[in-house]
């Protein structure tokens, strides 16, 4: 009788530790379903505050005529100088890299050298954007002259994206936020705390 009783009291012990155990696990499961993920978006139309115009000057020569190659960049870097000064662009705005010399090769008679290319990259850089973009554009003035100056790269910069990225995180948190709730009203409930955040481009 004694030990019926005590294998009831074991057994009945063990079904509320189940339970207990069971419903804690089901409120824990249940706790971290109860959430919604939202991806939040902001945008902000920008003008860039500097510009940046990457030009080369370059000259073939042959393998004895390497010094009038020379001095054909000197020449056209003048024109380029002089075309530059014309337009407004200040020599602080001008960094003139130096002349860079490669060997051309006949590599159909045995890799033999025939001649000279130099190269030599000129940058404009500066806050006035509408006026390098228009230097530019224009710059094909300076092929009518006889100067071999081609244009390698026109980029576009913004100095404060640092500013930027902070305002337009806020925003976007905010839009995120705005879609949470939208998505919890519509199932009759609402948003709690913030349990995770990141960021992304």
């Amino acid at each position: 009788m004694d030990s019926k009783v005590t294998s009831s009291i074991v057994l009945g012990i063990s079904f509320i530790l189940s339970a207990m155990i069971g419903g804690n696990a089901f409120v824990k499961t249940k706790s971290l379903q109860d959430q919604v993920s939202v991806t939040g978006s902001a945008y902000k139309d920008i003008v860039s505050d500097t510009a940046k115009w990457r030009v080369q000057i370059s000259n073939s020569t042959g393998l004895t005529d390497i010094g009038a190659g020379n001095a054909k960049m000197k020449s056209d870097l003048a024109a380029l100088q002089k075309y530059l000064t014309a337009k407004g662009i200040t020599k602080e705005m001008i960094t003139v890299a130096p002349v860079i010399v490669e060997t051309r090769l006949d590599y159909q008679n045995g890799s033999a050298p025939i001649g000279y290319t130099l190269r030599q990259d000129v940058t404009v850089e500066g806050s006035d954007v509408e006026k390098i973009t228009t230097i530019a554009q224009d710059s094909s003035t300076l092929l009518s002259q006889g100067a071999l100056v081609t244009t390698v790269s026109l980029e576009y910069y913004y100095s404060k994206l640092g500013e930027l990225r902070v305002a337009l995180m806020a925003d976007a948190m905010k839009d995120a936020k705005n879609r949470a709730d939208a998505i919890a009203e519509s199932v009759g409930s609402s948003i709690g705390a913030l349990r995770d955040a990141s960021m992304g481009v």
